[in-house]
């Protein structure tokens, strides 16, 4: 005869599962399930309005607003990130994390650092609401792909290298012709980087000078001597790439995607993109923001990095490079004497802490001459390459007539050295004589070439 089953004997293990599962459910929904509650769909906020600092490709400063159980809002009290390059992330971004109630949605391709910026400070926002504390960038977050997860966000580096690096061509001059003046040309790609002490890339910034002098057919200058070059980012939209560009975008606005692009990684790294026959990048996440040829830009960066020099920067700082070029130093041939048309371009990249104080500077210049005869004849080798005086070093030669024995890159290094801790305000308000020479006996003892273009490009650069 067979035994009757014990009622507890059955009812035990089913009463077990159904307590477990409403632990299991009331963990889920408070949100302290792993990986769910740390997206922040589970509510339970201090209703108010929180002010917090993240960083983007730049530092920013988000206003999130919370109900008792949803984000509300998402607004930029401030924010420098890079026009035409962050557009979609800034408006996109906020957009997806108030659809979803949760930081961890979908960035923007082509802008992933100011899209991980906005969902780090919404991260930080939601942890406060909550009564927590936090950090607007999660030190066990990967924010650079390609740095090492070890060493930390780059943007929490230190002790940086900050270079510049100069790639430059006359090849597009041209005599005069059918009627038309001549045109001395030059074209020059520009980058400055801040390096960490693996060699990755920082901050990146890329801009360009194509300097066009005018000459006629018996060697006149014909370009103004006061004419005043804009770089390619100051043209911006008047540069007018954008109107045959396949994706829409400026020459400036593709400049600061790959600019971005180049950011956690290092030159062999870049070196490694795949590109297209004509020099333009094949990657899905690049060439939907840039379409142009990058050969340039790599040469530059790399050139940056190999010129970086240790400095006090850190990786919270921020990266300017400015650059003023003129034409007044042009001279007409004559019968006796060729002539000169010559493109003098002042270089400076600094980098900024919060309080607009420089924690590193770093100045060259170009000097880019071609001779032409009073027949209009272009005596210069265009296919030379055209240095810069840092590159040039002792083989510019002002070190021999210098009564202090430095060459110019010496002096440009020591004022770039003497600025370092002061704002744009205080580096204009560097007192030099009549010859634009500085009066400064800590400066003179180092610097005795005139320093005023060294004061316009490093205010000009730091404000």
């Amino acid at each position: 005869m067979k035994k009757k089953k014990n009622i507890h004997a059955i009812l035990a293990p089913v009463l077990f599962l159904v307590v477990a599962a409403i632990f299991v459910l009331s963990i889920y929904f408070s949100g302290a399930w792993p990986g769910r509650g740390d997206n922040g769909s589970s509510g339970g906020y201090t209703p108010g309005t929180y002010t917090v600092e993240t960083e983007g490709m730049h530092a920013m400063t988000l206003e999130v607003t919370f109900s008792e159980d949803r984000i509300t809002d998402i607004r930029f009290a401030h924010q420098e990130e890079t026009e035409g390059v962050a557009d979609e992330a800034l408006a996109e971004v906020p957009k997806r994390i108030l659809e979803a109630q949760a930081y961890e949605v979908d960035g923007v391709s082509g802008a992933t650092y100011t899209s991980d910026g906005i969902k780090n400070g919404v991260k930080l926002a939601m942890e406060l609401a909550r009564g927590g504390s936090g950090s607007a960038v999660d030190p066990g977050v990967d924010n650079n792909p390609g740095t090492d997860v070890d060493d930390g966000p780059v943007s929490d580096a230190t002790d940086l290298r900050t270079g510049i690096g100069v790639v430059s061509s006359l090849s597009s001059s041209k005599a005069p012709a059918d009627g038309k003046d001549g045109t001395a040309q030059t074209d020059a790609t520009i980058a400055a980087v801040t390096v960490d002490r693996d060699g990755r890339i920082v901050a990146c910034t890329i801009d360009a000078i194509q300097a066009k002098i005018g000459f006629d057919a018996s060697g006149a200058i014909t370009t103004g001597a006061d004419a005043q070059f804009q770089t390619k980012q100051e043209l911006g939209r008047n540069y007018g790439m954008y109107k045959a560009s396949s994706i829409g975008k400026e020459w400036s606005e593709q400049a600061d995607a790959f600019a971005q692009y180049a950011v956690g990684k290092t030159v062999a790294e870049l070196k490694g993109l795949a590109v297209n026959e004509a020099g333009a990048p094949t990657d899905t996440d690049l060439n939907s923001s840039v379409t142009l040829s990058v050969g340039g830009f790599l040469e530059a960066i790399e050139k940056a990095v190999a010129n970086a020099s240790g400095s006090s920067a850190q990786g919270s700082d921020t990266l300017r490079l400015a650059v003023i070029t003129s034409a007044s130093s042009s001279t007409s041939a004559t019968a006796d004497k060729e002539g000169t048309a010559q493109s003098d371009s002042t270089i400076a990249a600094v980098t900024l802490d919060r309080d607009g104080k420089i924690t590193s500077c770093v100045i060259d210049a170009l000097q880019a001459k071609v001779k032409i005869d009073a027949t209009g004849a272009i005596k210069t080798d265009l296919a030379e390459p055209v240095k810069t005086k840092n590159e040039l070093g002792q083989n510019y030669g002002m070190h021999k007539a210098s009564s202090i024995g430095k060459e110019w890159n010496e002096q440009a290094a020591a004022f770039s050295q003497y600025v370092v801790g002061k704002t744009a305000s205080e580096v204009a308000g560097i007192a030099v004589d009549e010859q634009g020479k500085a009066a400064d006996t800590d400066l003179v003892s180092s610097v005795t070439v005139a320093v005023s273009p060294f004061v316009q490009i490093v205010e000009k650069a730091a404000k």
